[in-house]
């Protein structure tokens, strides 16, 4: 079971993914089921996006209803994903890298003071609003790609 799974989750048979018990659509007490088969393998599921619909009317004018949106620099996704959040934090923790990049690259400033200045700007940065995150293998991949100098 991966590390930010926990307990509350069950794998599916036939993808093998992790699915957390509200979302298995099991209902009493929860054990381990070798034979348990998630609601999107069954086709009952909503589409991947999380999207019932793409248009609501509001008022007589008709909105679109959008698949990821940015709200206070944060990454949102209507199919509950986090890598369009972790992408957007790459990118900012990468812009402030660059910004950063005479001061990291001096010669004339410690290591000790450079390594604070990359932990406050760049890795803050990077990990702004990580601990809402449920992150899959590849996302804590591209994590590491990030952290190691």
């Amino acid at each position: 079971m991966p590390q930010w799974c926990g307990v509350n989750s069950i794998v599916c048979s036939q993808c093998k993914l992790w699915v957390h018990k509200k979302c298995s659509g099991l209902t009493g007490r929860f054990v381990a089921d070798p034979e348990f088969v998630c609601q999107m393998c069954r086709g009952v599921a909503c589409p991947i996006d999380g999207r019932p619909v793409t248009h609501v009317d509001v008022d007589g004018t008709q909105l679109d209803v959008e698949a990821t949106f940015c709200y206070l620099g944060d990454m949102f996704s209507a199919g509950g994903g986090c890598d369009h959040a972790i992408a957007a934090c790459c990118c900012a923790a990468w812009g402030k890298f660059r910004k950063l990049l005479p001061i990291l690259t001096s010669k004339h400033i410690s290591f000790k003071i450079r390594g604070k200045m990359f932990t406050a700007c760049v890795r803050s940065t990077m990990l702004h609003g990580s601990e809402t995150w449920a992150p899959y293998a590849s996302d804590l991949q591209r994590f590491a790609e990030m952290t190691v100098p």
